[in-house]
């Protein structure tokens, strides 16, 4: 069983769950038995992986009834429950019923912080000390992604950057680090710098459309024209304001604004066509290829844009 269990795992950790779920699944495991258990738990994480999450859901819930003080099969359920918004109260409940039986380990507090932040609205007193104990537990080098992002959400400036200082000095060539580093450069409006980094990273990761959108925002920001910035900036303070409240009849008062204000612009828009017909055609066009000519990070943006709009 354990060589069968290693090649399992072997195929899941290379991204193919479901060869990992159908070798495991013919190994006829029986939830009692304690001997299968890392069989079952592993299955637990393939079946998240291939996201079967009914399935991983179930199981979890079974094995954790029949193994209730299985250390690893516990961390591998609070993992899955805590992916889920469904499930976050079950997760928050076995992340408070670990931390009392392992008060050492960082990884519970961790996740009563992300749990409350994310997921249930804890208030910002009790996401920060549980945030606080993770990062002391863990020597202040592990959950600084998430820390960044909490920090940025309660608006800590000064915490934030020292969560990057941090990455970057740890691990300066991680993804994270490059995402939170990208972003912490929009936050505090280094736009070019944003830029730079944003088309390594995307040429590293071509796939990740989050950073597309990111690099062509910024882009907008620093070549658009006034009116276009105008827009883009009362897009993202709308976007935060929505992220930082937690009242659905704000964040509908939010969206209404602004759907109104651009069917103004809309209306206006008809009006003024001929004009913008003539900016676009001939005007932006002009300025669009002078700056090919004369403007490298123009040049650079405008080519990482063409390459990924060619990626299948």
């Amino acid at each position: 069983m354990e060589d069968q269990v290693f090649l399992a795992r072997g195929y899941l950790e290379r991204g193919n769950a479901q060869h990992a779920i159908g070798m495991l699944e013919k190994m006829h495991l029986v939830p009692e038995n304690s001997d299968h258990l890392e069989a079952l738990t592993l299955l637990i994480e393939a079946y998240n992986e291939a996201n079967k999450d009914s399935e991983a859901l179930e199981l979890a819930r079974e094995l954790l009834r029949l193994h209730p003080e299985d250390t690893d099969l516990q961390d591998c359920a609070l993992h899955l429950f805590s992916a889920f918004r469904d499930n976050a109260l079950e997760a928050e409940a076995l992340a408070l019923e670990l931390k009392g039986k392992y008060p050492e380990k960082s990884y519970y507090s961790y996740m009563l912080a992300y749990l409350g932040h994310t997921w249930l609205s804890r208030g910002r007193d009790f996401v920060l000390e549980h945030l606080d104990e993770a990062l002391r537990l863990s020597g202040g080098t592990y959950y600084l992604s998430t820390a960044f992002s909490i920090y940025h959400s309660y608006d800590m400036v000064e915490e934030r950057a020292e969560c990057v200082t941090s990455m970057v000095e740890h691990s300066p060539e991680a993804y994270d680090t490059r995402r939170c580093l990208i972003l912490e450069k929009l936050y505090t409006r280094q736009y070019e710098a944003a830029a730079e980094l944003g088309i390594e990273l995307l040429m590293d990761y071509p796939q990740e459309t989050w950073l597309t959108e990111k690099v062509e925002e910024v882009k907008d920001l620093l070549y658009g024209d006034r009116f276009d910035r105008l827009i883009q900036r009362a897009y993202w303070r709308i976007e935060k304001r929505i992220d930082d409240t937690n009242s659905r009849i704000a964040v509908c008062l939010y969206m209404l604004c602004f759907f109104l204000v651009f069917a103004m612009l809309a209306f206006f828009g008809l009006i003024f066509a001929p004009f913008f017909i003539v900016k676009f055609l001939v005007i932006d066009e002009s300025l669009h290829i002078k700056r090919l000519e004369t403007d490298a990070l123009y040049r650079k943006l405008t080519e990482v844009s063409d390459i990924v709009q060619h990626i299948p």
